[in-house]
């Protein structure tokens, strides 16, 4: 898909590169001990992101009265962050217990790799959860206009994720909404 008017690179990719490049400074700063709990969060908010995303659009959807693409965003976003949440709370109880040392060798550059790892899978979740939001112009800007989002749509529609397309037909959530109605006495 190419777009005539977009830039190369546009400003919401410079602050993606610019994220992941302080995320990679922080984690070399910091060693691989103290990034590697961060990185474990930011993976297990990805993880539990996937996970939720299609099977609570489906819960909201029975549930509630939310469109089939807002069910979506909705469990994606609530995903990442109970996950994120979760395995938080799961590092501060382990951290009373363990200490976590690496060998001074691979500290450093471990760290490095780990920071960067973290900070671009928490650009790809920000990004994801503003694209699979139903709102036209944050999706031209973030999934369309940017390189970022270009990439984080092809991971998302790989996976599953219909952006953008109409409920399936027949499914449940596309009947119309019951009116309310008058009772005379």
């Amino acid at each position: 898909m190419t777009l005539p008017d977009a830039p190369l690179v546009n400003p919401l990719d410079a602050v993606a590169g610019i994220a992941a490049l302080f995320a990679a400074w922080r984690g070399y700063r910091r060693g691989l001990s103290a990034e590697f709990w961060p990185l474990l969060s930011v993976v297990g908010a990805a993880a539990s992101a996937f996970w939720c995303a299609h099977r609570g659009r489906e819960w909201l959807i029975s549930h509630t009265r939310l469109t089939y693409e807002t069910a979506g965003a909705l469990a994606f976003t609530a995903g990442a962050a109970g996950g994120f949440l979760a395995v938080i709370l799961a590092a501060l109880a382990i951290r009373l217990v363990v200490s976590l040392r690496f060998n001074d060798a691979i500290e450093k550059p471990g760290g490095l790799i780990a920071g960067l790892a973290g900070g671009l899978l928490a650009i790809f979740l920000i990004f994801a959860s503003v694209i699979l939001w139903p709102h036209d112009y944050l999706r031209l800007h973030f999934g369309e206009r940017s390189l970022v989002g270009r990439g984080t749509t092809f991971i998302l529609r790989w996976r599953g994720f219909d952006i953008g397309q109409p409920a399936p037909a027949g499914a449940p959530h596309t009947k119309e909404p019951a009116t309310a109605t008058s009772i005379e006495i």
